[in-house]
């Protein structure tokens, strides 16, 4: 939406200015809202959103995004311009706790597109009797409830625990604390809370992985739907803190 208004400014005043793409406009369609609308309704939103994609990379000095996968669509819907890749920033600790903690970490911003309910599953089949903090703001209310009833329905109300938002100030102490950063989807741009969590020597869990991050050395990358060999990789975590800690070690250098 900023980058729709400079374009309407670079238009109007002549004043030209730099496309950061977090995310594409049809990435997000695709990944939050491909299931909410119907087929007639959904292809020409997604026509537009395209369509508002070419227009601010178009209309900008040089598009910035975070991830090739991310680059090549943008590449993709226009010729006149090359897309940059920038990764985020964050703010790794000086040093790292000594051994990891015992407990499980969830957390991110909760929305359609990006459910934590999928971690109950792997909580169910683990075979150590580990426990799971999930924290983080949601957008919609029904998600942190349909959560909680799925969790009591599993029978884990004792192993998993809902913390919702917390400050800076917690989230730093979670991520020293936890043993390993569990996330329940693939991201296509570097995930903010894997850098996080690398950057207090936590490793990391999600499916595919994310980029700047190797299977089996800063974390274990299982296949998206696979909730077996998810399990499996934390099952190895969770019973090996050495473990653990090295592959969080490897993650906070990177």
């Amino acid at each position: 939406v900023t980058c729709l208004t400079a374009a309407m400014i670079r238009w109007r005043r002549k004043i030209p200015y730099i496309d950061y793409h977090w995310d594409p406009f049809v990435y997000i369609l695709d990944k939050v809202y491909a299931r909410k609308f119907t087929r007639p309704v959904f292809i020409p939103l997604r026509a537009l959103a395209s369509w508002f994609d070419k227009l601010v990379i178009e209309s900008s000095l040089v598009a910035i995004t975070l991830s090739e996968k991310h680059a090549e669509l943008l590449r993709s819907l226009t010729r006149k311009k090359d897309v940059i890749i920038i990764f985020m920033g964050c703010y790794p600790v000086s040093r790292i706790p000594e051994s990891r903690g015992d407990y499980l970490l969830a957390i991110d911003r909760w929305d359609r597109g990006n459910m934590p309910h999928l971690l109950l599953e792997v909580m169910s089949r683990l075979k150590m009797d580990a426990k799971l903090t999930v924290a983080g703001f949601c957008s919609e209310d029904w998600i942190r409830e349909s959560f909680l009833r799925l969790r009591d329905e599993k029978g884990l109300g004792e192993r998993v625990t809902w913390l919702g938002p917390v400050s800076e100030e917690d989230l730093k102490k979670l991520y020293l604390g936890a043993r390993a950063w569990l996330h329940p989807i693939e991201e296509s741009s570097v995930s903010m809370p894997a850098l996080e969590a690398a950057a207090h020597g936590c490793p990391v869990v999600m499916p595919k992985g994310t980029p700047l991050f190797r299977h089996g050395v800063q974390g274990f990358f299982p296949e998206e739907g696979d909730i077996g060999q998810y399990a499996q990789f934390v099952d190895r975590l969770a019973s090996d803190e050495r473990l653990a800690w090295q592959m969080g070690r490897a993650a906070w250098q990177l």
